[in-house]
């Protein structure tokens, strides 16, 4: 396991295409483009990268686990946003999401040295809410404010990050 900064740089490189995909999927449907595809097969790709990354981290076994949470958080997303867009409540779904989000915390509390439940849980729901908005201004075709929701999200991601690897090494 290592500790050095090609891996922190590594993982603030992936979860900035985390957000950066996950924008793009927001946007492809609910504008209804051809690239829709192609941005979900990316997106999961990039939690098995993330996954890999924290092995380097944390090991096999936290790293493997962490990529399967982070793909059932994009396939609970993905139905938020086709709900969404069919005009059905979302409610549960989105508390399924949430739930989610309490997983990949205590995961990371459990993989990380001094990674504290309370703080990671707070800070990838941080990163749910702006996802939320930011899919919200998209859906309703307020790009302006969904370009500035989505720099929010590349902020709170890279607060996660550091928090991750600064209490994990």
């Amino acid at each position: 396991m290592s500790c050095n900064k090609s891996v922190k740089m590594e993982m603030l490189s992936l979860w900035d295409a985390h957000v950066s995909l996950t924008s793009a999927v927001i946007t492809a449907a609910a504008l209804g483009t051809g690239n829709l595809q192609a941005s979900v097969d990316a997106l999961y790709a990039n939690q098995d990268k993330l996954g890999d990354n924290l092995c380097r981290l944390t090991g096999k076994k936290c790293g493997k686990k962490y990529a399967e949470l982070l793909r059932y958080h994009i396939t609970v997303a993905i139905d938020i946003v086709k709900l969404a867009l069919a005009g059905q409540s979302t409610d549960e779904t989105v508390a399924r999401w949430y739930d989610n989000g309490k997983e990949i915390a205590e995961l990371l509390s459990c993989c990380g040295k001094h990674i504290k439940y309370c703080e990671m849980k707070k800070l990838f729901f941080d990163h749910l809410d702006c996802t939320l908005e930011e899919a919200v201004f998209i859906i309703n075709g307020k790009f302006v404010e969904a370009n500035a929701e989505y720099e929010v999200c590349l902020a709170r991601a890279k607060k996660m990050v550091c928090y991750i690897v600064e209490h994990t090494c």
